[in-house]
């Protein structure tokens, strides 16, 4: 009933505050790592600690684990209600879980574990469950709701409230200098972002359209770029996150990606957006726009009519990009080279981009599709199935199907949760096979 009862006060928070919903970002690639932007990872989903030592996933009342030093197994009992968790530092993890009904008091617990030997640690109360994320230092907690944001010192344990009159559209760990940044909203158009720490507090406001807004950082950490998603004509703000200080409106709106370097901002933009800046013969109905993050110039490649969805950048050459065709509203990718501009098409992308990890190198993208493993190479843009053999783990190779995936932090292996829920394959990329198959021994919880 707890559950239950939760569930709807839920609903109705996120009803009341428009579109408060988590951010589209890369799958299984970002969310183990301190800072994530997945808002933490559900505790349901196959998650990868960031030094590549344990696998954890959530099934009912159980956090099962596997070390991949020892090869133990062990399963941690959780609260029925826990969402989301993030890893700490060394063997450490924290789960949010719901703590009360009611929202007037404490509704948020954050638990903390010990993967190594399964016992439970201690734990803190507070107001925000939606979102959770630790710093680059793995020692502090940060977890946040519609208009609170909880943060624990899991060093001192010490912990602090802050609540915030307008709502909170999301919330990011800056690592060039340790703060958090809260964007939030009052009204249909006034955005703020507000860094925050325990010690000192300032407001910056920046200028944005009137939709739901996430921040995006890039990897070096010097800017954040907020794109307005949903939006029929919008812009994108361009924000010195060590200066505290708004640079620039970027035209175009709704998608907005940092290439791994940081050196370029790309985003999305319609003709219409553009065409005061730029010649009509050269705009496509969709246009990337690449800005230098250095001299802050902007230059344009088209893309064409089909609408694009969603935008990987998985190196410094390439884009992955989902797109929309403007007829009947199929789905399918491309590949641009961002030096020729040249678009390659990828057939049937959409179905190999519902679970998948990028390669350390950048170059390959590994995706689950109908079970089965493929491997995308980006140089060429050319899709091939890897036939998975489980040796003589299974009576019938038709039971070596997986249905999730994650990634070392080396790039050298791929976990694969199997289908059954308690097997696990260790994938060597380089040999392109399975290696090691695990079993989960218990599944009690005790």
């Amino acid at each position: 009933m707890k559950k239950i009862l939760w569930v709807v006060i839920a609903i109705l928070m996120l009803a009341i505050s428009g579109c408060y919903e988590e951010p589209l970002s890369d799958h299984n690639n970002s969310e183990e790592k301190p800072g994530n932007d997945e808002w933490g990872n559900p505790v349901e989903d196959l998650s990868l600690s960031p030094d590549g030592r344990f696998v954890v996933r959530g099934s009912g009342t159980s956090l099962n684990v596997i070390d991949l030093k020892t090869n133990e197994t062990r399963s941690i009992k959780i609260d029925e209600s826990s969402r989301k968790l993030v890893f700490g530092r060394g063997t450490k993890i924290y789960i949010s879980q719901d703590y009360s009904d009611d929202e007037i008091y404490d509704n948020c617990m954050i638990t903390e574990l010990d993967l190594e030997t399964g016992e439970h640690g201690r734990s803190w109360t507070g107001k925000g469950c939606v979102g959770i994320s630790i710093d680059r230092t793995e020692t502090v907690v940060a977890a946040w709701n519609k208009n609170n944001v909880f943060v624990v010192n899991t060093v001192t344990g010490l912990k602090y409230n802050y609540y915030f009159k307008k709502n909170i559209e999301d919330v990011k760990w800056l690592p060039l200098t340790d703060e958090l940044a809260v964007v939030t909203r009052y009204g249909s158009d006034e955005l703020r972002v507000n860094f925050l720490s325990p010690l000192i507090g300032k407001l910056l406001k920046i200028p944005v359209g009137n939709c739901p807004d996430f921040l995006n950082v890039s990897p070096d950490g010097r800017f954040g770029a907020i794109a307005s998603w949903g939006c029929e004509t919008g812009v994108v703000s361009l924000i010195d996150l060590k200066k505290h200080k708004y640079v620039r409106i970027i035209r175009g709106s709704r998608m907005v990606e940092f290439t791994p370097n940081g050196k370029f901002m790309v985003n999305l933009a319609e003709k219409s957006e553009l065409i005061n800046n730029y010649g009509i013969e050269m705009l496509g109905s969709y246009n990337l726009v690449f800005t230098d993050t250095e001299n802050f110039i902007s230059e344009v490649v088209k893309l064409g009519n089909y609408a694009p969805q969603e935008l990987i950048i998985p190196n410094n050459e390439q884009i992955l990009i989902k797109m929309k065709h403007p007829d009947d509203g199929d789905l399918s990718g491309s590949v641009l080279d961002m030096k020729s501009e040249k678009i390659t098409n990828v057939e049937d992308l959409n179905n190999y981009l519902r679970e998948y990890v990028v390669a350390s190198d950048g170059k390959e993208i590994f995706a689950i599709k109908d079970s089965e493993l493929y491997r995308l190479d980006l140089q060429d843009a050319q899709v091939e199935k890897i036939d998975l053999n489980c040796g003589p783990y299974y009576w019938s190779s038709e039971f070596c199907k997986s249905e999730e995936l994650t990634i070392s932090p080396d790039g050298d292996k791929i976990i694969l949760g199997m289908v059954n829920g308690i097997d696990y394959a260790v994938f060597n990329v380089e040999y392109l096979k399975i290696e090691k198959m695990i079993r989960m021994e218990s599944q009690s919880g005790e």
